[in-house]
């Protein structure tokens, strides 16, 4: 024992009975499975190849749980490597690499779909349909005046949450399309709503801008009352004082 420990095996005992204790199993294995995006919603079972240290290839049956990710790895016991057959197996590590879907942006648990609006059905509003991951169609109502890039979402329709109850939503971007190739009677309809809009535009500018004076007129007579409070009676200053909150209520009340 001595001697072991003088080259460093100061562990007790026989280091050969270590080392045979360490080999006690075969060796794990790793491979990598791929996965479309649409499966990743239900759990399901993968028979996959796995190929030993001895060169031969044997097939084996996992279970894929709902929700995994790229990047996700997985523990199977006993489905590893076994060339030693008087060792137990060693475990098999699968890593899992999800496909893209081209019909949708993943964010985290939350699917992005884009779709297409008429500029006109985006002004008035319309009900459209929308597929889902699993291609599920929902009904979805746009709002009327909803602009681009606005998020419509449909909750609880995006990916499962691994080893979780939660699920995230499908988000449905819009993006608005704008006609071409109008014709002419088309143009000058929407030239004459653009010049009912810019009439409107400017009598709301007319009003902002009366707003603001009678409210500039409003609180400088509060002002000048709250002097005259405090002004002497009958004094000069009383007197000015009272002809200013005269001349500002009356152009309050303008």
């Amino acid at each position: 024992d001595e001697i072991f420990k003088n080259f460093g095996f100061g562990f007790g005992g026989d280091p050969f009975q270590q080392h045979r204790q360490h080999q006690r199993r075969n060796k794990d294995l790793r491979i990598e499975i791929k996965l479309p995006l649409v499966t990743t919603l239900e759990e399901q079972s993968k028979t996959v190849s796995v190929q030993t240290t001895n060169g031969h290839r044997e097939t084996v049956e996992v279970s894929v749980p709902r929700g995994v990710t790229t990047g996700t790895q997985i523990k199977y016991s006993g489905l590893g490597d076994n060339f030693f057959n008087s060792l137990p197996r060693g475990d098999l590590y699968v890593h899992f690499t999800v496909l893209p879907d081209y019909r949708f942006q993943v964010s985290d648990l939350d699917l992005v779909a884009d779709y297409n609006v008429d500029c006109f059905d985006a002004i008035t509003g319309k009900e459209m349909s929308v597929m889902g991951l699993d291609e599920s169609h929902y009904s979805v109502k746009v709002p009327a005046g909803i602009q681009h890039g606005n998020l419509l979402r449909i909750a609880g329709k995006g990916l499962w949450q691994l080893n979780g109850s939660h699920r995230g939503d499908l988000l449905v971007k819009i993006n608005i399309k704008i006609p071409k190739n109008l014709t002419k009677e088309q143009l000058d309809l929407v030239n004459q709503i653009q010049s009912q809009q810019d009439s409107l535009s400017n009598l709301q500018s007319q009003y902002d801008s009366i707003s603001t004076q009678w409210l500039d007129a409003r609180n400088r007579a509060t002002e000048l009352e709250a002097q005259l409070g405090n002004a002497e009676p009958n004094s000069p200053e009383a007197f000015s004082l009272t002809t200013e909150v005269q001349a500002a209520q009356s152009e309050a009340a303008s």
